[in-house]
């Protein structure tokens, strides 16, 4: 949305936050933004909070923030909180999108699960490190798996990419046996 300020009438002279909405995204269907958030639930502010009631907090918290700037377009909340546990929008989301790549819905659900509670889990290491809470070899033991973690997701997507493209650029090539 920021780099649209220039071009959106909604966005004219409003105050952005640092962050914002996230995602710009257009489907033949619909065209949405979203905004990526994961809430700590262990934190003492939010103590006794299920996942739905954060889900809806988190969902009114960004209407509030961005919603004036989104007047036209849908602002979808795209929420997990910090152990991996992800609101259905963003469930849907990431089912829409293993379906539109021919890729196994749940396996990259779990994967993205797994990455947000890794991810989290060093980003609160890291803190209680530089709090000096947290010995340095937990932190860095911590940061470095969610890193390979990480890097190991991406790489899978990647490479179910790269078969898809090889699958279609091989079914739309022309079989010379079958010329004869």
């Amino acid at each position: 949305m920021r780099e649209d300020a220039d071009r959106c009438p909604n966005a004219l002279g409003a105050k952005f936050n640092q962050a914002g909405p996230d995602l710009r995204i257009t489907t033949a269907r619909k065209e949405f933004v979203g905004d990526i958030t994961v809430r700590n639930v262990h934190a003492a502010a939010y103590a006794g909070q299920g996942p739905e009631q954060a889900f809806a907090e988190l969902s009114a918290t960004k209407q509030r923030e961005y919603g004036d700037i989104c007047a036209g377009i849908e602002l979808v909340t795209l929420a997990a909180l910090s152990h991996g546990h992800m609101a259905p929008p963003l469930v849907e989301l990431l089912s829409a999108a293993a379906q539109a790549s021919d890729r196994d819905a749940a396996t990259l659900i779990d994967r993205m699960a797994t990455v947000i509670a890794l991810q989290s889990g060093a980003i609160r290491l890291g803190a209680e490190k530089a709090a000096g809470f947290a010995p340095p070899t937990a932190s860095i033991w911590h940061a470095t798996e969610a890193r390979e973690t990480m890097a190991s997701t991406a790489a899978w997507l990647l490479a179910s990419l790269e078969e898809k493209d090889a699958a279609v650029s091989r079914s739309a090539t022309p079989d010379p046996d079958l010329a004869r």
